[in-house]
């Protein structure tokens, strides 16, 4: 059977690769099964522009994800495709696929939920729409079956994920991405997931939804193989680590480092991580290994907010972090929310001034928004209700932050106070003079220019 994955038109420019979908690509590939993978993200395609590609290709198996900002947008595409192509059975996995299926398969022009993690799914499911068997022995299924909705089995986890073969980033045109906002431009990015999964408990993230809670890693070998294979066969020069937080097994971590330098990669690269994870030793051997920047979730400036939300870390543990990568010369991407759960204008307040006080080099702020797949989703569902459109979820995007309009409103704090914050404090960082001139010194070409331009106006001045 012939296999389409489809990374659906939605907003803005493609910062990322679909690294999900390219891992389902490569293990198709690897079975022998044909398949092929649309980015129309990076494609720059609209959904009749989308349309006309899949026909072209005419698959029997159309494979959606999305998160709950993009899920509209998938929903839109899918009802789309249906209708182009009805003889197609259309699927659809990913973070809100897995945390809401049910509502998922009751949407016009889906098919099949995915739920949970997708490789072994994939191939058999694949396998059982090709010859006809019956879908209830694939396990992390929903669908429909005689009017009525079907789950099956959980989908266990993949214990050993070395055997999981590298992304298909040969179905992707790499120059396509733009990377992350401080990574410095010198030429191709991609993505890297050297891990599955997060053992922290914070309740506004929905990590937990696909992993279930754990955290498998892949062996410092097997990372350090994919890393030279991004810089031989795709001559990558930047990388992103994905990881929730790259640095909780510091000694693989340092594996990693000292392998890169040894292999003389010259990579520059960015990651995630909490403040409580790294310590001075462990920042400046990343930054000898080609770390030149690391995105912080502070959250809140209000220890009593951070605890409320099961953060585990404390403002001077930030604080200290922020210390050390300014001595060392690691820029700092830092991410900041407010209008949480019984959160105050005081506790407002607190977090404005403690971040100018760490001032790192770029911030981004948002509104808290409960999403599913979340502990706070849990607890707030009576605020929440049933969502008819989720693209209200979008418009707390920090990308945006002239449409940070409560999803739902989670603190007493009146919400045109809160888009008021995030528009502000948005604008407090973008226009630092002493940013600005770092980052004009680091463009090196006309078009770098001109995106960054672009950026700044739609941070700074949207409404």
């Amino acid at each position: 059977m012939k296999v389409l994955f489809v990374n659906a038109p939605w907003v803005g420019k493609a910062i990322y690769p679909p690294l999900g979908l390219a891992y389902l690509a490569a293990v198709l590939d690897r079975k022998g099964i044909e398949n092929d993978l649309i980015d129309s993200e990076a494609k720059g395609y609209s959904v009749p522009q989308l349309e006309k590609e899949v026909k072209k290709r005419n698959p029997e198996i159309i494979c959606l994800t999305g998160t709950t900002p993009s899920i509209e947008s998938v929903f839109r595409c899918a009802r789309a495709l249906k209708k182009s192509l009805p003889q197609s059975t259309i699927l659809i996995g990913g973070p809100h696929a897995s945390a809401l299926p049910e509502d998922c398969i009751n949407r016009d022009g889906i098919d099949i939920v995915i739920v949970g993690e997708g490789e072994m799914t994939i191939v058999e499911l694949v396998a059982a729409l090709d010859s006809g068997a019956p879908l209830k022995g694939v396990k992390g299924l929903c669908y429909k079956e005689n009017g009525k909705t079907v789950m099956t089995s959980p989908r266990e986890l993949i214990e050993d994920i070395n055997s999981i073969p590298f992304p298909a980033r040969y179905k992707l045109d790499l120059d396509k991405y733009v990377g992350s906002i401080g990574l410095p431009k010198v030429g191709r990015i991609a993505t890297v997931m050297t891990s599955r999964g997060c053992p922290y408990q914070c309740t506004y993230c929905s990590s937990h939804i696909i992993w279930k809670g754990r955290l498998r890693m892949r062996s410092a070998e097997n990372v350090l193989q994919e890393l030279e294979e991004l810089v031989e066969r795709y001559h990558v020069k930047a990388i992103m680590f994905k990881d929730d937080t790259l640095a909780v097994n510091k000694q693989r971590l340092k594996d990693i480092c000292r392998g890169m330098m040894d292999r003389k990669m010259n990579l520059l690269w960015s990651c995630s991580s909490r403040v409580d994870n790294v310590n001075k030793e462990l920042l400046e051997l990343m930054h000898r290994a080609g770390c030149r920047l690391i995105e912080f979730g502070f959250e809140s400036g209000s220890q009593r907010v951070l605890d409320r939300m099961k953060k585990g870390t404390s403002l001077d543990q930030a604080r200290q972090a922020v210390k050390w990568c300014k001595e060392i010369g690691i820029s700092i991407n830092g991410f900041f929310m407010i209008g949480n759960p019984q959160e105050t204008i005081e506790d407002v307040e607190k977090t404005i001034e403690f971040a100018k006080e760490l001032n790192p080099d770029n911030a981004q702020w948002a509104i808290t928004t409960p999403y599913p797949g979340t502990q706070m989703f849990v607890d707030m569902k009576d605020r929440i209700g049933k969502v008819e459109n989720w693209d209200s979820f979008l418009h707390c995007n920090p990308l945006y932050p002239g449409e940070s309009t409560p999803a739902v409103l989670l603190s007493d704090i009146p919400p045109e106070m809160l888009h008021d914050y995030v528009k502000s404090m948005t604008r407090h960082f973008i226009l630092r003079p002493k940013r600005i001139a770092r980052n004009l010194l680091k463009i090196r070409s006309a078009k770098e220019l001109m995106r960054q331009v672009k950026a700044g106006y739609r941070l700074a001045f949207a409404r």
